[in-house]
């Protein structure tokens, strides 16, 4: 194994990376995970606010994911999962999952709420968190990946290419298909599948 690091909001830097990872072949698997904690509320937001995380979030997504599709099609399996709670990533990949159905490339998003991290112990008091999650806690990084692993596992969306479809569902972890996962999870995180 190896690591890579980039900037995601620098489309030529992680396009430079991004080549050198594929000259050993097609990326399957990919889960974009960067964001950043720099909200506040739109009347207080400044400019610079608003397009970091524009810049991260979505033009992050787009820099990693969009040089990785076309080896991804040619093996005609892939999975797509990205960690948000913008509302632009969830249109974008929901927009991605539909063009991609057919290929044999799923595509989700997981948006799993508050989770536990130094920057949450940071930004939330824990009665912040008691009135915040219904339950009542904050979630664990284990729980998230729990989750993501569900996702990217070979087994999920593959049905023959009629059942094939792309499709939009809630799906809440207590509700889950699959009831270890549902065990794990116990309702903390959820989901937005966008498609199979």
């Amino acid at each position: 194994a190896s690591v890579t690091t980039f900037d995601v909001v620098d489309g030529a830097a992680t396009a430079a990376a991004l080549r050198d990872l594929l000259n050993a072949g097609p990326i399957q698997v990919v889960v974009n995970n960067a964001g950043l904690h720099d909200d506040a509320p739109m009347a207080g937001m400044t400019d610079g606010q608003w397009k970091h995380v524009i810049d991260v979030s979505l033009h992050g997504f787009f820099h990693v994911t969009q040089p990785l599709l076309l080896p991804m099609i040619g093996t005609r399996w892939g999975r797509i999962v990205s960690m948000s709670s913008l509302a632009g990533l969830h249109g974008a990949s929901r927009s991605l999952a539909l063009e991609l159905a057919s290929r044999g490339v799923t595509v989700n998003v997981v948006a799993p709420g508050v989770i536990e991290s130094p920057a949450v112990r940071q930004a939330f008091t824990p009665a912040q968190v008691e009135s915040l999650v219904p339950m009542k806690r904050v979630g664990t990084p284990e729980e998230v990946a729990a989750l993501v692993v569900n996702r990217i596992h070979p087994s999920f969306g593959d049905e023959s290419p009629d059942g094939l479809r792309a499709r939009a569902t809630e799906l809440r972890a207590d509700q889950s298909a699959d009831p270890a996962i549902a065990n794990r999870l116990e309702g903390k995180a959820h989901e937005r599948t966008l498609a199979r």
